[in-house]
């Protein structure tokens, strides 16, 4: 999938699953720790994508 696409699909998503989370839990105490998950998910992304470029030369 193209990066321009996924990164903003990410970002949708967490900001849906922190209102899900914090509506389940009932209160938003804890839901806001998916905003630092978010930011490593895609830095392991571009990681992962950084190292298929190295083999493919």
């Amino acid at each position: 999938m193209d990066k321009k696409k996924l990164y903003p699909i990410i970002c949708i998503a967490a900001v849906i699953i922190f209102f899900i989370w914090g509506w389940i839990e009932g209160t938003f105490a804890h839901s806001w720790i998916i905003f630092f998950g978010v930011p490593l998910g895609m830095l392991i992304i571009k990681a992962l994508d950084k190292g298929d470029k190295d083999e493919k030369k």
